[in-house]
């Protein structure tokens, strides 16, 4: 029974409601700690399941002591080169990227992808998603340059040897077109995710969630590079799909409702947007921890365009002569 629990708590949690996932994984880890012992593998994997969606509400360095705490008994009963192990040090990693500590991040992976090519091999897909995860943490910290060429490297690599249309490839590609328009390069970058979004309605269908959340990639720089409405009017379309696919709080519905308020706000709809991002941040409030990356994004996107409507109405005093 508590595995099912557990498999109902994933399955919960990869639906878009992880505040409900870490709430039934915490509630799964007392009980299987009680019944079967903190070491037993049913307790082990209830403890990652909750630091893992605990860190996906927002509560980053939640998710990291839990995971610091899993991985020494982890060391101790399974050893220190056991899959379970090395999975969650490259969780670790994960967390603190999402934190802010690119570089910590990207050393620490290091050290994961010297362990995981002796145990796993160099083709083990663990393998090569922590050496992706790695330099795409580089080309967010100071060592911008050198992460995007790793990537671009590793893209040739991987199309070599798992083919072009297998997810590591597609998620490299991604991962570049962002590094791309980050970097300045706006029609770089929408050239690119045109080309993904083809690859992927292809190889996945128009509805996958990897599918959609290329087309809000797209829509952010289709805006960028062409006119405002253009952005507003593909999110537009987005939000319809994802409604009719994702559950209301998905948080990648969020995301889409956030864009949309940007790009409507730079269609010169300054006081419509703000409205949204209000009834936004009220609704990712109730359903995100308040130090997710979300509900920080939305939050300064609001007071910035806050802060336009009150210049704007601000009465303005001239010399008088």
């Amino acid at each position: 029974m508590l595995t099912i629990d557990a498999e109902l708590a994933e399955l919960r949690g990869e639906a878009g409601d992880q505040v409900r996932a870490a709430a039934d994984f915490a509630a799964v880890l007392s009980a299987a700690a009680e019944a079967l012992g903190k070491d037993h593998p049913l307790t082990l994997q209830a403890r990652h399941g909750h630091a893992h969606w605990t860190g996906h509400v927002g509560d980053y360095q939640a998710a990291i002591s839990g995971l610091e705490s899993l991985l020494i008994v982890q060391q101790r009963v399974c050893g220190p080169d056991h899959p379970d192990t090395l999975m969650t040090r490259g969780n670790l990693a994960h967390w603190r990227a999402e934190s802010g500590d690119y570089e910590g991040a990207a050393s620490a992976m290091d050290e994961v992808i010297r362990d995981r090519l002796r145990v796993l091999g160099p083709d083990h897909p663990r393998t090569l998603i922590a050496r992706l995860s790695a330099a795409f943490w580089r080309s967010r910290g100071v060592n911008r340059a050198a992460g995007f060429a790793e990537m671009e490297g590793l893209l040739g690599e991987y199309v070599r040897a798992l083919g072009s249309d297998h997810p590591l490839v597609f998620m490299t590609r991604c991962n570049l077109a962002h590094w791309r328009g980050e970097s300045g390069d706006r029609t770089g970058a929408r050239d690119a995710f045109e080309s993904l979004l083809a690859d992927r309605v292809r190889v996945l269908g128009p509805y996958h969630p990897r599918t959609l959340h290329t087309r809000l990639h797209l829509a952010h720089w289709v805006g960028e590079t062409e006119r405002p409405e253009r952005a507003l009017a593909a999110l537009s379309e987005l939000a319809a799909d994802q409604s009719r696919i994702l559950e209301p709080d998905h948080p990648d519905i969020m995301r889409t409702m956030a864009s949309m308020a940007n790009w409507r706000a730079r269609t010169g709809d300054v006081t419509g947007a703000v409205e949204e991002l209000r009834s936004l941040l009220e609704h990712q409030i109730r359903t995100l921890n308040d130090s997710h990356a979300d509900v920080r994004a939305t939050r300064e996107m609001l007071a910035h365009w806050q802060g336009r409507l009150e210049r704007v109405g601000r009465p303005q005093f001239g010399h008088v002569e």
